[in-house]
């Protein structure tokens, strides 16, 4: 695989600020401009995610931003918290990373506290968009 990424690839989180202010934000995980071949591998975002409570529906947003347009935020409606996240326990650290496969379909990875990964590909939503 050769070429630059088009895309900024990450996640959206709500980041307490002062103490009781909740923010909703964007995290950024892959940014536009690396190379195509460095996203073989999972790209690692170092700032952790925490999953608070085990066994709700609630799922991941991720977003995709070519930087012409608008962000387009995908919300993982297909996948439960329990079925993207390994190990999922009440309060554990978790890590997001983005690779591309073959095809440059973006994939989320998502490890645990102990290395223990879980990938999904991004296809199905990916297809919906374009």
């Amino acid at each position: 695989m050769g070429g630059i990424c088009n895309f900024d690839y990450g996640y959206c989180a709500y980041l307490v600020e002062d103490s009781s202010q909740v923010k909703a934000c964007q995290i950024p995980v892959v940014k536009k401009g690396i190379s195509i071949s460095d996203l073989k591998t999972p790209i690692w975002c170092n700032r952790p995610m925490n999953v608070f409570q085990r066994g709700k529906s609630e799922t991941i947003t991720v977003f995709m931003n070519d930087g012409k347009s608008n962000t387009l935020s995908i919300t993982l409606t297909n996948h439960t918290v329990e079925e993207l996240f390994p190990n999922v326990v009440d309060y554990q650290n978790y890590f997001i990373g983005y690779s591309l496969d073959e095809k440059q379909i973006p994939i989320l990875h998502i490890k645990d506290e102990n290395g223990v990964t879980a990938s999904t590909s991004l296809l199905e939503y990916w297809e919906k968009i374009f």
